[in-house]
Formats: structure tokens, C-alpha cells, sequence
């Protein structure tokens, strides 16, 4: 998944539409990606939210809003990556040194 998501920051451009379009619909229909990817859904789920962190921005109603509602998943992984996400977000939005968050800590 770190690999995928690496690869995704060098390829995809922060806030394309498209792609979190196409994100939001594969964390919403993750018992379809379960079944092709041979994978649990809260995994795709989970994949999905650290995804839409990596080219989400704050202007993209469609990621947050799944983030959102990824707070309240069945699953504390999903809910956690979900929370990941939105702090990555936040940390590009908010001016240099703003910010601190457990993503700073852990870069220490």
C-alpha cells in the first residue's frame, strides 16, 4: 500500500477531480473490490481513505465528505487511515510551521 500510494504522490496531481471521483466510488463500493481484488472491504476501504489523503485538498468537497463519513467506519483501521488522511491534508493547507501534528512527531 505505501509503495502504491508513493507512486500515486509522483503521478497524480493534488485535487484532480477525477481521481478522487473515481477514490470515493471504489471506498464506497469496496465489497465489489473485495471480491476482484480477492482482499477484505475494510482494506479497499482503508486503501481508499489514505489515497484521497495523499490528492485530496481542501477544496475537494467529494474527499472530505468521504473521509467524513470514513470517521465513523465499522472498522478503527478505516476510521484511523481516514483520520490519517484528513491530517494530511491539513498539514499542505496550513501555512509552514502552523501545524503540528502526530505526522511531525513521527517524522522526529
Amino acid at each position: 500500500r505505501e509503495a502504491a500510494i508513493a507512486a500515486m504522490e509522483t503521478v497524480v496531481e493534488r485535487g484532480d477531480e477525477e481521481v478522487v471521483a473515481s477514490l470515493v466510488a471504489i471506498k464506497e463500493n469496496s465489497k465489489g473490490w473485495s471480491r476482484a481484488s480477492g482482499r477484505p472491504d475494510w482494506e479497499v476501504r482503508e486503501a481508499a481513505c489514505l489515497a484521497l489523503g495523499t490528492v485530496g485538498t481542501v477544496d475537494n468537497d467529494d474527499a472530505l465528505g468521504a473521509l467524513n463519513k470514513s470517521l465513523l467506519d465499522e472498522k478503527v483501521q478505516v476510521q484511523r487511515a481516514a483520520t490519517y488522511a484528513c491530517g494530511l491534508i491539513a498539514e499542505r493547507a496550513a501555512p509552514k510551521d502552523f501545524v503540528w501534528t502526530f505526522n511531525n512527531a513521527t517524522a522526529q
